[in-house]
């Protein structure tokens, strides 16, 4: 036992698994712990903290809420609460399970943060946050989309709130244990289902091994440390798919045309005749090595039906390609270059741009003589985002391409003075909107049988302090597009995303 108490530790999500591992490692180095999980675990909480006094710990303090109501947090930080959700392909998530999985593992770790925050600053003497993320939230899996999604935003909002508060000397990091048994054998068999595997190295994680890492990063030793996201993963792996030869032949080609993303979009079916590619290769499906992408740099450049392939798709229609954002700035300009490519193009923004479509319209008109569609429509509304998809495929024979651009900057405030309306609205608008774009162009996608590809919108200032709403939010489209791009690729749909400076 300690022989005084090194302060006081909030743990949510307590009464088992990794929170309650946590509670009685952090009780063991001499921490008063207050334990908090949903009102029906109170019980599960009382014994935990009988425990912890049993074994002549520090006294406990039990405190139960809701963490994703604001008004429960600010009464009650260890940000251990979170859920795993069902798992289901983006074409038939409920929206309900989405929203209530950022509720508690995103909106949940920001009221822990904002008001544990105020407290350490109000005492003045420091302090500690540390919130649970995953490995899902540095690499995705098929079927998981929300929650990795989610763990993806927790990191992004723990390295944002990093940079704010090291003025106040408190440090704010986040840990990524993999799953726990029942979760891990649980998508290993959604993955197989889908031909995806693992390597077999792969290791998973004890809540022992999670509290014995939140115990250093709670110590005066870890002083200097802040902004990190550990991975307690025993070594590195990725998903990866194992790919029959013309598969391997369609995904080489989505990475060639990043690679020569500059000089168009072409028709997927011409180029894949002009790819030179060994059957069986595999590919890592988020990264694939350099080695990997200048072969098939190389194997494209010198392939002799290349340049007819370009001039090919410069001469026809490539399908439909619908922007959202259209009326101003990025998303103006995917308009103007993809009707030049070929594409007919569906323009969506909100109901008040609608001038500005119409304007953008006429220049594509005059431009490329491309048919154009005025789809004005709120993407954070998903009634407004199946309108959108559903109109434009009937005035334009489908769509072929979603542009997922549409996005807010958030006000720049520090995490402590940040109104949770704003947050919310950020993450409707940056999140909640590429989802239900997701969602609905795949539906129509999978539908018309040709597949198809959903592109969204991040950005490269991932952490930025004073922007932890926009920094989790692209956070959280980064971990979406990986997921998805897995679930989807039977379906001849890739999914990738575009991340510009400021």
């Amino acid at each position: 036992m300690a022989v005084s108490s090194l302060g006081v530790a909030l743990i949510t999500g307590a009464s088992q698994g990794i929170g309650k591992a946590i509670a009685l490692r952090l009780a063991k180095d001499g921490f008063r712990v207050a334990l908090n999980d949903i009102p029906k675990n109170d019980q599960k909480l009382k014994d935990l903290a009988r425990d912890i006094e049993r074994r002549n710990g520090p006294k406990t303090f039990v405190v139960p809420a809701d963490v994703s109501n604001e008004s429960e947090v600010e009464n009650m930080m260890i940000a251990n609460a979170g859920i795993f959700p069902e798992t289901n392909m983006i074409p038939e998530y409920p929206s309900e399970i989405w929203k209530r999985t950022f509720a508690i593992n995103v909106d949940g770790v920001f009221f822990c943060y904002k008001h544990a925050a105020k407290q350490m600053i109000a005492q003045g003497r420091g302090g500690r946050l540390i919130g649970a993320s995953s490995i899902a939230g540095k690499r995705s899996g098929g079927s998981f989309s929300a929650y990795s999604a989610s763990k993806f935003a927790v990191r992004g909002l723990t390295q944002s709130v990093a940079l704010e508060l090291a003025q106040y000397d408190i440090t704010v990091n986040a840990y990524a244990p993999a799953e726990n048994f029942q979760e891990y054998s649980q998508q290993n068999a959604i993955l197989a289902a889908m031909g995806l595997s693992r390597p077999i190295n792969y290791k998973y994680g004890e809540p022992e091994d999670i509290a014995s890492l939140v115990s250093y990063l709670v110590s005066k030793e870890a002083h200097y440390v802040t902004g990190l996201f550990s991975d307690l993963t025993k070594r590195r792996h990725s998903l990866r798919l194992r790919l029959n030869a013309s598969s391997c032949r369609r995904r080489a080609i989505m990475y060639s045309i990043f690679v020569l993303l500059s000089k168009s979009i072409y028709d997927l079916e011409t180029l894949v005749e002009t790819a030179l590619i060994v059957p069986g290769l595999d590919f890592d499906t988020s990264y694939p090595s350099s080695r990997v992408l200048a072969k098939i740099q190389k194997d494209l450049e010198r392939s002799e039906k290349y340049e007819s392939a370009l001039k090919a798709a410069a001469t026809k229609s490539l399908g439909v390609a619908l922007v959202t954002g259209a009326a101003q700035g990025i998303g103006k300009a995917i308009a103007l270059r993809l009707a030049k490519d070929g594409f007919r193009i569906a323009l969506n923004d909100l109901p008040k741009m609608d001038e500005r479509l119409k304007t953008v319209a006429h220049e594509i008109a005059r431009q490329t003589g491309v048919e154009t569609f005025i789809a004005p429509g709120d993407v954070s509304k998903e009634s407004d985002v199946e309108r959108m998809v559903g109109h434009s495929a009937k005035a334009l024979g489908g769509i072929d391409v979603m542009i997922a651009n549409a996005g807010i900057l958030s006000e720049g405030k520090e995490l402590t003075e940040y109104s949770t309306e704003a947050w919310k609205r950020t993450f409707a608008m940056n999140v909640d909107g590429i989802f239900f774009c997701y969602k609905y162009a795949a539906k129509e996608m999978i539908a018309q049988g040709r597949g198809g590809r959903l592109i969204g919108a991040s950005s490269v200032s991932k952490a930025a302090g004073y922007f932890s709403a926009y920094s989790a939010s692209k956070f959280a489209v980064r971990g979406l597009t990986q997921s998805v791009a897995l679930e989807l690729a039977a379906h001849k749909i890739t999914a990738n995303a575009y991340a510009p400076g400021t």
